[in-house]
């Protein structure tokens, strides 16, 4: 193999990407964006033109990227159910179809989401045949157990809606709707019927099994450990609060809380070290630690995140069965190339996203950079390395999506990250003495307590330390291309004994500008009306850059518009300062949200509305922060 597959790889996601400015009709608009760019790389070659490898390998790639997307595109209307929901919102239906991403575990009186493939629908003349279409059924506290694969019927009030949508922002709607998802539907407990069990479906099958482990984790798990738990071991995080979970943002940790790139490339590391020991034929032990990290996967519930991770770290061991010497970067790009090829666009999907660079980041980095920490302990040197390495290319990411750059996060991973390896393999050793050796469990669920007490004391400390994260906007393209750059430019460095001068300059000019151009630019004479529910916040700045900011959504219990909604707009658009933030009147939904703004912005004047003779609680309360 050759560096080709990086090409394919990048010339893949390059064709995708323009594609999906495209308008969705006419339909011929990706498909001429293809036969343009194949065009021009056959002039290129037919022409001999330098490069003439490099281009026609990158102009097969973009235009079939390009292709790729217009036929994986969801329709630009939403499907069948997804009109119905426009024409009728809240209209209450009756649909049939199959489940889809079934929860692991449900605490009591609790709520649930999952996905159903409705084909069948209710009508006053009896039921009728609906084109496939899907929906995000919210089912409030559920009185049984479903499973992927399961064929249920339920009834419930369709929403063309599954959550807030603001200009910059990537919400839950926003990702539902590029996996295929366009309405919601609002499901009361008594009303879903199992109608057929999916019993020969391997969904329900690996589902069932995901089921199975979450009830065993939480029957030998102490209480304060069990969300912790569900979160790295199988992806399920619903039992942690909000609060709990801003504190793994805030503290750079987050990204253990998905089962993904992380977790694989830990098990990867930990399995080959282990079976290198005893075993000295390479054939065997890649063998080994192939079926080892699939074994992973499947026992986290085959999530796609863990596949996704479980196929690159494959695609690297097959030099080993091949008896030849890895190239990583070039695993890596077939391993893109067929992620992207299978899922166009996974190339939008944060997930992927944040699961290739940390893979990526742990096989590029961790073994240069373990052979260059000489002044650490030996019996340290592996995890400092493993914890700086899988920082290096999902730092800007994690940014990119929390808008948080985590300064500490860089300490806390050196402790987090090994001790996740550990809780990792506690996890299945409850799971496996459950299997075998039922009491066993209980003592493998109790060592686990201390372990994820220490983390979560970690994470807390690296999130209250004072300057331990900063607020940030989110990098532009140009800032995430350079910063990759940046790190490949710092590994060639790490691979070399004596690094010329002038290298470590390019790679040190690389990370400055993608610092310089971080910030994105907010156009001036614009106005946006921010989607906060049932209340009202708008954000214009003048053609001359003055901001104003007219009221800030409401504040309820677990809910405040201004910290969820309106701060994560201003930062997406690079606003740093508010010139004057307008009250229209002091009711919660207008006011509440101001107070966080007011709070966490440079504000330069705060004008109330019209005095009612009385101060309302919430208005007093935005005096006294003025």
């Amino acid at each position: 193999m050759n560096r080709h597959w990086v090409l394919a790889a990048l010339g893949l996601a390059a064709g995708i990407l323009p594609a999906s400015f495209l308008p969705p009709d006419p339909f011929w608009a990706a498909p001429s964006l293809a036969a343009l760019v194949w065009g021009a790389a056959l002039v290129w070659v037919l022409g001999r033109l330098p490069f003439r490898d490099t281009a026609a390998v990158l102009g097969c790639c973009m235009g079939l990227g390009a292709l790729l997307y217009a036929l994986a595109a969801p329709p630009p209307g939403g499907d069948a159910l997804a009109r119905r929901a426009v024409g009728r919102p809240g209209q209450l239906v009756t649909i049939e179809g199959v489940v889809r991403q079934a929860p692991a575990l449900v605490g009591e009186g609790e709520s649930c989401r999952f996905i159903l493939r409705a084909d069948t629908i209710a009508l006053p003349e009896g039921n009728a045949g609906l084109p496939v279409s899907h929906c995000a059924v919210s089912w409030r506290k559920p009185k049984s157990t479903i499973a992927d694969g399961d064929r249920v019927r339920v009834t419930g009030r369709l929403n063309p809606g599954m959550g807030s949508v603001n200009h910059g922002l990537s919400g839950y709607e926003t990702v539902m709707r590029r996996r295929g998802v366009f309405c919601g539907l609002e499901v009361q407990p008594s009303a879903l019927e199992l109608v057929t069990p999916g019993r020969w479906s391997p969904r329900r099958w690996v589902s069932r099994w995901r089921q199975w482990q979450a009830a065993r984790l939480a029957e030998n798990v102490p209480e304060p450990a069990l969300p912790f738990a569900l979160g790295v071991w199988l992806g399920e995080r619903s039992g942690l609060g909000g609060d709990a979970y801003q504190r793994y943002v805030l503290s750079g940790t987050a990204h253990i809380l998905s089962v993904s790139g992380i977790h694989v490339g830990l098990v990867y590391l930990a399995l080959a070290f282990v079976l290198g020991i005893p075993l000295r034929n390479r054939r065997l032990r890649a063998l080994l630690v192939m079926a080892g990290i699939f074994a992973f996967a499947l026992a986290a519930g085959a999530r796609l995140s863990t596949l996704r991770a479980a196929l690159m770290a494959a695609t690297v061991l097959v030099y080993d069965l091949f008896d030849r010497e890895p190239d990583t970067p070039s695993a890596l790009g077939i391993a893109g190339f067929l992620m992207l090829a299978l899922s166009p666009n996974s190339l939008f999907d944060t997930g992927f996203l944040l699961s290739y660079t940390a893979m990526a980041s742990l096989l590029l980095f961790q073994r240069p950079l373990a052979a260059r920490l000489t002044q650490v302990p030996g019996i340290l040197r592996g995890p400092v390395a493993t914890g700086l390495s899988a920082q290096a290319l999902t730092l800007p990411l994690a940014a990119w999506h929390f808008q948080v750059l985590p300064l500490a996060g860089l300490a806390a991973n050196l402790l987090v990250v090994p001790l996740l390896g550990v809780a990792l393999w506690l996890c299945l050793a409850v799971v496996a003495a459950a299997l075998l050796l039922p009491p066993a469990a209980l003592l493998a669920g109790h060592a686990l307590a201390p372990v994820v007490a220490l983390i979560e004391g970690t994470v807390a400390l690296a999130a209250a330390v004072p300057g331990g994260h900063s607020l940030v906007p989110p990098p532009t393209v140009a800032a995430l291309v350079l910063w990759t750059a940046a790190c490949l430019a710092l590994r060639g460095l790490l691979s070399m004994e004596r690094p010329a001068r002038r290298r470590m300059l390019a790679a040190a000019a690389l990370f400055g500008l993608s610092l310089f151009f971080w910030r994105p630019a907010y156009p001036p004479g614009t106005v946006d009306f921010l989607d906060v529910g049932h209340a009202d916040a708008a954000f214009l700045m003048t053609p001359s850059g003055a901001t104003l900011l007219v009221d800030g959504g409401n504040l309820l219990a677990g809910r405040d518009a201004g910290k969820d909604t309106v701060a994560p707009f201003l930062r997406a658009h690079g606003i740093r300062r508010i010139d004057a933030v307008a009250v229209t009147h002091a009711d919660s939904d207008h006011i509440g949200g101001v107070l966080h703004i007011v709070r966490t912005f440079p504000v330069g004047r705060v004008w109330l509305g019209p005095e009612t003779g009385t101060t309302h609680v919430l208005e007093q309360a935005l005096l006294d922060l003025c």
